[in-house]
């Protein structure tokens, strides 16, 4: 038995809606703010907040972590796939230390995203296509 077709579709929306933050955060990661003689990097700022606010948004609204991993997978595999080389040569993540920084940062917000703990604070029951289990033991009543 494969679990209902809304985890299905939910799923490949988290995917989706993962990839296209990662897309227009990696794009603006490397946007700056002069203030005086200093420059501040907003756009990783904001970006690595925006990342963690939409994934740890996710874990609160959802039981289980299936959004936020397939959400997770969208967003640093967008980061990734803009970090490498094109054909042409350019490359939107380059190596710098804001480029280390954005995709070091996207990896660790993601992951503490989906290893959150759930709501209640205690570990999720749930059987093996995603259903919470009963809570009596069946048989003792």
């Amino acid at each position: 038995m494969f679990p209902p077709l809304s985890s299905w579709i939910g799923a490949a929306a988290s995917l989706l809606v993962g990839g296209v933050i990662g897309i227009l955060f990696t794009f603006a990661h490397h946007a700056m703010w002069d203030v005086g003689d200093l420059s501040i990097p907003i756009g990783l700022i904001l970006g690595l907040i925006g990342v963690g606010m939409y994934l740890f948004g996710l874990r609160l609204l959802t039981e289980t972590r299936v959004a936020a991993v397939a959400s997770g997978i969208g967003v640093v595999g967008a980061a990734t796939f803009l970090a490498a080389e094109s054909a042409t040569g350019s490359v939107i993540v380059d190596d710098s230390v804001y480029g280390w920084v954005w995709m070091v940062g996207v990896g660790m917000v993601t992951a503490a995203a989906i290893v959150a703990p759930t709501r209640k604070g205690e570990p999720e029951r749930r059987d093996t296509m995603g259903r919470l289990r009963n809570e009596s033991i069946e048989g003792s009543e």
